[in-house]
């Protein structure tokens, strides 16, 4: 039988731990959820339920652990080495999948990608849960007290840690939440100036070519004569077979500047069996030390790297960052991304970008999936319940948005007077309230489950077409200056536009462009699983 003061530690340190978590993960609701969405092997449809349900578990056993005795005591102490066995095997599954999300434990102050020190940790507290169990019957934590009184000082001690650690944490999370204001505030500087930021060499790392000889980074690029968008996957990464069949539609958008290029988390016969399609592009490296060179904590991830011997880009971590990095890139007027420097003298960039047409969006007539949304209230319906509980009689135009995106950033001015007017719906991923803070007061709905460029089937935000019963309309566009084109044209059909400077000088720019026509989007993968893109036939 285990002596009762260790066993009454163990418990004390468990219940700390299990207490400050679910604090932390309630104070920041969007961390808790990003600590379940980034393990890819919870179902998307489990993602909602658990992230809500995890933190109220983490505080209801944490408390019943000081506060219970005897049999339930035996039920707590088991449920808390359930919950340990259950996070351990679940950080063991993912790093075998060659996947690192950002742990989030304790909420947005633990961004860490996780590694083997999370499964260290998480088999140290599974000990302590087995000593826990192990120390039945027990009389109870208060009565430990009593049998034991240097337990109060430990336990003053362990309090203090505690409000230590909380208050560590809290001063942690607005300080972070201020430097993302502040880094916001730089990149806005930085686009109004046109210049590149300072960019770091391609590191002096190799990989094995398809021919199986080794090349260096560099050298793969200098040979090509391109600049190299670099997707990192590796065998048995799920979301790596959900980027890797996009790829052939990216190389219609942007093959001719911009070879793609699969680096492999592995050996190169175990990277042939798992992407044998890609055998043409694919490399690998087998201990994942020209990965780690490039930033990749984990796959999916993309890096550009530059003729000019730097890395224009990245890394960007998972689907949505990845896509995000495309629309980027076909939407990026000013910097040549081949080189990774600016162009020579040329007329000023049109505000939001040039208006790129239908050259990125699917066909007219292609029905949408109709996937789950959240409005701001709280409530969830499929989106056509969405948008036809704003009792609009024709189309609407529905754009996907994100707030970090520095495009979406540059038009966000401009499109208040039409999101003021229910003239666009915004289609995100984050939360309602970071839209708001914006100064967009108009619809917006939030996925669950699914990206937002992805149920619209275009490669970036802001992009978007005029829906009516989840059939795309013509008339919308990729970019900001598509979007607001598309804007602009239907308000002043509808008598409604409030011309300012800023959209006057924008036409005129556009209206001495040639916007593109005539070419279509790639057929972009199922958004949920069991649903597939189909297109309406006319």
């Amino acid at each position: 039988m285990l002596s009762s003061a260790l066993h009454s530690l163990a418990v004390l340190v468990l219940a700390g731990v299990l207490v400050s978590s679910a604090f932390l993960k309630l104070k920041d609701s969007a961390a808790a959820r990003a600590s379940v969405e980034g393990f890819t092997v919870i179902p998307g449809a489990l993602v909602t339920p658990i992230a809500l349900a995890l933190p109220v578990v983490e505080l209801v056993l944490g408390i019943g652990l000081l506060l219970t005795s005897a049999s339930p005591f035996v039920v707590v102490s088991s449920a808390v080495l359930v919950l340990m066995v259950a996070f351990t095997v679940l950080v063991l599954l993912t790093l075998s999948r060659g996947e690192a999300p950002a742990c989030h434990c304790f909420g947005a102050v633990s961004s860490q990608p996780i590694s083997k020190f999370t499964v260290a940790r998480n088999l140290a507290l599974t000990g302590l849960a087995i000593v826990a169990v192990l120390g039945n019957p027990y009389s109870g934590f208060i009565s430990a007290f009593a049998e034991n009184p240097w337990l109060w000082r430990a336990f003053v001690v362990a309090l203090a840690a505690a409000v230590g650690l909380l208050a560590w944490a809290l001063v942690s999370l607005s300080g972070a939440r201020d430097q993302v204001t502040s880094l916001r505030g730089e990149l806005e500087v930085l686009k109004a100036q046109s210049r590149v930021n300072e960019q770091v060499d391609i590191p002096d790392a190799t990989v094995v070519a398809p021919n199986g000889e080794s090349v260096r980074l560099v050298d793969m690029v200098e040979q090509s004569g391109k600049a190299h968008l670099v997707i990192a996957v590796a065998p048995g990464c799920s979301a790596c077979k959900d980027v890797v069949p996009m790829i052939p539609g990216w190389r219609q958008e942007i093959g001719q500047q911009i070879e793609i290029t699969l680096v492999s988390w592995s050996g190169r016969d175990e990277a042939l069996d798992s992407y044998p399609e890609s055998a043409q592009h694919l490399y690998a490296s087998p201990d994942g030390s020209a990965l780690r060179a490039l930033g990749v904590g984990g796959t999916p991830a993309a890096v550009i790297l530059g003729l000019n011997g730097k890395v224009a880009a990245g890394p960007a971590h998972g689907i949505e960052a990845i896509t995000e990095l495309l629309g980027a890139l076909i939407q990026a007027i000013t910097v040549n991304a081949v080189t990774g420097r600016l162009h020579g003298p040329q007329e000023t960039r049109a505000l939001g970008g040039a208006d790129t047409g239908d050259a990125h969006l699917p066909p007219e007539g292609t029905v949408l999936p109709d996937v789950m949304v959240r409005a701001e209230d709280g409530s969830e319906s499929t989106l056509t319940q969405a948008l036809r509980s704003l009792n609009v009689s024709d189309s609407v135009p529905v754009v996907a948005w994100r707030d970090t995106c520095p495009y979406c950033g540059e038009i966000a001015p401009d499109l208040q007077q039409f999101s003021q007017r229910s003239e666009v719906v915004l289609l995100v991923n984050e939360p309602i309230a970071s839209v708001r803070a914006q100064g967009l007061s108009g619809p917006v709905f939030q996925t669950i489950g699914a990206d937002a460029s992805r149920v619209l089937m275009v490669p970036g935000t802001p992009g978007g077409m005029p829906l009516k019963d989840m059939v795309t309309q013509p008339g919308g566009g990729v970019g900001g200056g598509s979007v607001l084109r598309m804007l602009i044209d239907r308000a002043r059909e509808a008598g409604t536009y409030i011309a300012t400077p800023r959209l006057e000088h924008m036409e005129h720019q556009m209206a001495a462009q040639p916007v593109p026509v005539g070419a279509r989007a790639p057929q972009l993968l199922p958004v949920v699983d069991g649903e597939s893109n189909g297109t309406h036939s006319h």
